[in-house]
């Protein structure tokens, strides 16, 4: 379960970094929370992703979604 929401939150990074690159800060304001809001609900996520017993770290697409909330948000702790 961890692994098939990842692929969807992964997806979704992409097209909020495809959106920055055309769109740059105004991105932000297709959202209904602020740009810390958002970037708190991604790590939040990376970190329930990653860590507990059934944790999904060594999975491509954790550590590519790990890529884009880093790119987009700065340097994350996992």
């Amino acid at each position: 379960m961890k692994l098939l929401s990842c692929a969807d939150k992964l997806a979704n990074m992409r097209d909020i970094i495809r959106d920055y690159d055309r769109l740059g800060d105004g991105v932000w304001d297709i959202f209904n929370a602020s740009k810390d809001s958002v970037a708190w609900n991604y790590i939040s996520m990376l970190n329930a992703f990653g860590n507990g017993d059934e944790g999904i770290s060594d999975m491509p697409a954790f550590k590519e979604f790990k890529k884009c909330v880093g790119e987009m948000f700065g340097d994350v702790k996992v």
